[in-house]
């Protein structure tokens, strides 16, 4: 036992943290008088009422989906309600929310893979409302070429549009800026271009979208004629602007962040098992 260790025993934990006591209201939430056990107490109660107000939107999402659902894996649900009683923001709760919902649902809980409560944990409000807005913007069928919004490719400058348009940030518009608008946007602009930076980086940390650039070589050979080739390269490698997409990861992560399709009318999606299809051909036969 340290020095340190036999203080507290000495005076006593309420007495030690007294100090801190300022510190510890205007940082936790906890009234002088509740730094001790009390104040666990307090704590423990405001983890059980987020987790209440958890339970309710898992039960209204399970309830306006219309399925029975099924057990989850407890590597899932464990460190989701973990999770959800730490979070007072609403959008990160009802992802929660519509994860465990997608876990519980026979139809697709298979999809929901158990990395995904510790990729949501590194999300906050603003990264998960800008990865919905790019799943929209490259769910939008333009070009038959594409065969999902895992195809689209973006530039920085339509991650901006994207971030600007989900009012993510301060300014009304953050690509295409001309001088006049940089100098008016002053700090604020400034702000919100190191926001979407962040945000771009932690969704590319995790995997959720992905960034290339392909180098456009340019043949120069044909000069080479006449001159001194000793001194002139081949060719000169041009990297092409960055494109970032939406990796497969992200696009199942996203899905199982969503409130689940209705079960109603579901079945007129499923195809017919074998066993509907012999009773229909027997049906047929005997008419």
């Amino acid at each position: 036992m340290d020095d340190d260790e036999k203080d507290v025993l000495k005076v006593g934990i309420e007495a030690a943290l007294r100090p801190f006591a300022n510190l510890v209201e205007k940082l936790f939430g906890g009234a002088a008088e509740q730094i001790g056990g009390a104040w666990e107490v307090r704590l423990a109660v405001r983890r059980i009422i987020r987790r209440i107000h958890f339970y309710k939107k898992l039960q209204a999402v399970l309830e306006e989906a219309g399925f029975e659902p099924q057990p989850i894996p407890d590597q899932i649900w464990v460190p989701a309600v973990q999770e959800a009683s730490l979070q007072d923001d609403e959008t990160i709760q009802e992802k929660w929310a519509n994860l465990l919902a997608n876990a519980a649902d026979p139809r697709r809980g298979s999809l929901v893979s158990p990395s995904f409560p510790s990729i949501l944990k590194e999300l906050t409000a603003r990264e998960a409302r800008f990865l919905d807005s790019l799943y929209e913007r490259a769910s939008i069928a333009n070009d038959p070429r594409r065969r999902g919004p895992t195809d689209v490719e973006f530039t920085r400058a339509d991650l901006a549009t994207v971030y600007a348009e989900a009012k993510l940030s301060r300014q009304s518009r953050l690509s295409n800026l001309t001088f006049g608008e940089v100098r008016a946007g002053g700090e604020d602009l400034r702000a919100d271009l190191a926001d979407l930076g962040v945000t771009i980086d932690i969704l590319t940390r995790n995997r959720l979208i992905r960034e290339s650039a392909k180098p456009d070589p340019i043949d120069i050979s044909v000069l080479h004629v006449g001159l001194d080739v000793k001194r002139l390269p081949r060719s000169i490698a041009v990297t092409a602007p960055t494109q970032y997409q939406i990796t497969e990861l992200g696009a199942q992560f996203i899905t199982a962040c969503r409130a689940p399709s209705s079960a109603r009318g579901h079945d007129a999606d499923v195809p017919p098992s074998n066993d509907s299809k012999r009773k229909r051909t027997r049906g047929n036969k005997e008419a």
